[in-house]
């Protein structure tokens, strides 16, 4: 059975799939996103996994291009390690720890499969006064970042999007004549396999903005 929520988000309301909290939540909404298989079938535990691996590998393909940013990335990640590991010995831990199962991925990650995948990605942000996107006019993957129950300051959590109702605001700036954006998925077998998907590409990733330290530390 799919749980889903209504999140609200500056654009409008959000139906949304409710990924467990386990660690692994933003490449579960994504895999989600990608091939819309139940999220208890061995097919989407299997995608989440490839999405990881599929990050973990982007970067140390081309680790030297990234290195600035993911440094950074560590730093606030890993706080007490910045005095104690050189710059190269504190990436790699990152990297090591990001291949776990239940380490959380961030903007780190979003950027990786937006470009590995060529992909737009939107993350709305719950109760934000403005949701941080860019989307190029293709059909991105749509999740949403949500706040933690406990301090709502803190942004802690990722789920699927289904829908957005647009509020009135938002469809007049837009210029949408229906209230309703429902995204559609990508439906396809995982990676690896024999078939062939169509994302529809756009011809330039978008991601959510609060990646862009990342993509503009080392212009390709």
């Amino acid at each position: 059975m799919v749980l889903t929520e209504i999140v609200h988000v500056a654009e409008g309301m959000l139906t949304v799939v409710t990924i467990p909290g386990d660690g692994a939540c933003l490449f579960s909404a994504l895999a989600h996103q990608m091939w819309g298989f139940s999220l208890t079938s061995a097919e989407h535990l299997s995608g989440t996994r490839q999405l990881r691996a599929d990050v973990v590998n982007f970067y140390r393909q081309d680790l030297p291009r990234w290195l600035e940013g993911l440094y950074a990335q560590a730093c606030t990640i890993f706080p007490s390690l910045v005095y104690r590991m050189s710059v190269g010995q504190l990436v790699e831990h990152f990297m090591t720890q990001l291949a776990n199962d239940s380490f959380w991925g961030g903007e780190e990650s979003i950027v990786a499969l937006s470009r590995h995948y060529d992909r737009s990605i939107l993350v709305y942000r719950e109760g934000a006064q403005h949701s941080a996107h860019n989307v190029n006019g293709s059909e991105p993957l749509r999740i949403v970042h949500r706040r933690s129950a406990v301090d709502p300051g803190e942004y802690v959590h990722y789920d699927s999007v289904l829908s957005l109702q647009l509020s009135g605001f938002s469809r007049r700036r837009l210029g949408h004549h229906s209230s309703a954006v429902p995204p559609s998925h990508a439906s396809g077998p995982l990676p690896g396999s024999s078939s062939q998907v169509s994302f529809n590409c756009p011809p330039l990733h978008r991601c959510h903005l609060e990646c862009f330290w990342l993509l503009t530390r080392k212009p390709s």
